[in-house]
């Protein structure tokens, strides 16, 4: 920070090219680009190098029954919880549980249907399980020997493989590995919330996403946040609606956590993860630099950040034709916010303007939200508020 309490731009800068953080979707904006790309940019995207992988060379050997090929979790040194959390390769049988039978898998057994999109780790595609016809989202993931790719890899499998108690954690049917990919089949859902945003600009739907279908939404991605937290002790580090998914029958669920970490001491001690659009005030620019580290509360920003883009079905910064631009918006601007004359609500405004607080002592963590008014109005309102608005204005477009 300089004497004025600005962020120093060539610091910034420094850090903001030593992030190797994977391209996120900002729906609103066409071109997304680094300035270090020399102009070249991605549509609807950052662009990043994809963390060392060399897609033109042959994917290494991986043996997923070698405990040797499992990567040392990362920490700060007070603490080995992670290592216990990683999935366990050892152990791990290619196999699926569907209607509670375990099959044998490989990659012949599957058909392939359509492209879904891509995440923070692979792209993923609907495909059939020929066997007994199931249709299922399989993400693929390139195997690679670079250790940042396979803890993300393994972070993924760790936390999606698990049977969740929650209904807003995406479930998975099982994984299997091919010679060149980690695959992770999983429930199909309709949409995420990024593809929705599209379909409502083509389809010239005045405003955002409705109140109330984006508070029963709240309501499950805060619960699911929060189940992360208090099960695993996991913050997301990637909450955006390209990572919200919904479904025809209203149900709301998380995604990707490729690039998710593990609380020690309820705080992660790694901030180069994330898309920068989304990213918190403390994670761009940390109050002590010496040890940055952040807590669940960098989350809560991030969806605060989406839930303005929802409701407004426009993305609340303007500087995102270049990333350091946005980012130092990010840092130097006031918080974004709803406007109450657009027709919001006194406790959805409340709501999103404390998720956005930028002193991050005064920013609320779950248990505060889930107290919200907000929250208590639309946990008593039925799912079939989104299964209505979004069967009666979309179905027919996504299938």
């Amino acid at each position: 920070m300089t004497k004025t309490g600005m962020p120093d731009s060539s610091a910034l800068y420094d850090r903001l090219q030593m992030m190797r953080i994977r391209g996120g979707n900002i729906p609103s904006s066409p071109v997304i680009q680094s300035e270090s790309s020399g102009g070249r940019a991605r549509p609807g995207g950052l662009s990043f190098s994809t963390s060392g992988l060399d897609v033109r060379r042959p994917p290494p050997t991986l043996h997923i029954r070698d405990s040797s090929n499992i990567p040392p979790a990362p920490t700060n040194g007070t603490s080995s919880r992670n290592s216990s959390n990683l999935f366990d390769l050892e152990n791990f049988t290619p196999e699926l549980r569907i209607d509670g039978q375990s099959y044998s898998v490989s990659q012949v057994d599957f058909e392939n249907l359509s492209y879904l999109g891509e995440g923070a780790c692979g792209n993923v595609q609907l495909m059939k399980h020929t066997p007994t016809g199931v249709k299922m989202a399989v993400k693929r993931m390139r195997r690679t020997q670079d250790m940042r790719e396979q803890m993300r890899i393994f972070t993924d499998l760790n936390i999606v493989i698990k049977q969740h108690q929650c209904p807003h954690i995406i479930n998975s049917y099982g994984a299997y590995v091919t010679e060149q990919d980690v695959c992770i089949c999983m429930e199909p859902m309709d949409t995420c919330l990024d593809k929705l945003q599209k379909k409502m600009r083509e389809k010239k739907i005045v405003g955002g996403v409705p109140e109330n279908v984006l508070g029963k939404i709240t309501v499950g991605v805060v619960r699911g946040l929060d189940y992360l937290k208090r099960q695993y002790s996991v913050i997301h580090r990637d909450v955006k609606p390209s990572n919200i998914l919904i479904d025809r029958h209203g149900q709301v669920k998380i995604c990707d956590f490729g690039i998710a970490g593990n609380l020690v001491d309820s705080r992660v001690w790694t901030r180069d993860q994330g898309c920068p659009a989304y990213m918190s005030p403390e994670r761009i620019d940390p109050p002590d630099q010496d040890s940055p580290s952040y807590d669940i509360r960098a989350d809560v920003w991030s969806l605060g950040i989406s839930l303005i883009e929802l409701a407004n079905c426009k993305y609340p910064y303007n500087n995102t034709a270049v990333q350091f631009s946005l980012m130092t918006e990010i840092i130097n601007s006031p918080s974004p916010t709803l406007d109450p004359t657009l027709g919001f609500s006194d406790d959805f405004v409340d709501f999103v303007g404390i998720c956005l607080i930028k002193d991050v002592s005064l920013r609320p963590k779950y248990e505060r939200l889930l107290q919200h008014p907000f929250i208590k109005k639309y946990e008593a309102v039925d799912k079939s508020v989104i299964a209505d608005w979004y069967t009666s204005n979309f179905l027919d477009q996504e299938n």
